[in-house]
């Protein structure tokens, strides 16, 4: 259990060195959005998401299971967002 130690220290610093900004505003131009869905959308394990999603219900949920890939910079924009 030596190695637990060292992980959790690896963690620590990982997190303090990455540079995170302040997030943005989501757009409210649909034309910002490849994908505009109304109540929600999910995408299974492998896929592939190179554009900008939004679900526009006030209720509206979007899930991504694991294995999934996000290009850089792309939103994914719901009321509840579950990354599993």
């Amino acid at each position: 259990m030596a190695t637990r130690p060292r992980l959790v220290l690896l963690c620590l610093l990982a997190g303090t060195t990455m540079d995170v900004g302040a997030a943005a505003a989501q757009s409210r131009d649909p034309e910002h959005y490849q994908l505009l869905l109304r109540d929600k959308a999910g995408f299974k394990s492998g896929g592939q998401i190179h554009g900008n999603v939004g679900v526009t219900s006030p209720r509206g949920k979007l899930s991504i299971s694991h294995g999934c890939v996000v290009g850089d910079g792309r939103e994914l924009v719901a009321d509840s967002v579950r990354v599993s």
